[in-house]
């Protein structure tokens, strides 16, 4: 999968078991210390959304390029996998 964390891009949140489940939202900026700023809408227990600023480690995109995470915390909405190609 291509991880598109560039600003304007177009996340969600994936796992079910996520408070923020299903949450949609999209990269802002990278910060000056290499974390991500995620704005996502969430809607609140009385049902009330709203934009929520967030915070993506760096230490996600270093761990998810080491492939030392089973699941990504937020994904680009509509990603879908490719199978890896053997080389020969």
């Amino acid at each position: 999968m291509t991880w598109d964390l560039r600003p304007g891009s177009v996340v969600i949140i994936p796992h079910p078991e996520a408070k923020n489940y299903g949450s949609v939202g999209k990269i802002g900026e990278k910060r000056e210390d290499g974390h991500y700023t995620v704005i996502l809408e969430e809607e609140s227990k009385q049902g009330v959304k709203k934009n929520v600023h967030r915070l993506l480690g760096k230490w996600w995109v270093d761990s998810a390029i080491r492939g030392a995470v089973l699941r990504l915390p937020i994904v680009n909405l509509g990603a879908t996998t490719k199978p890896k190609v053997k080389s020969t």
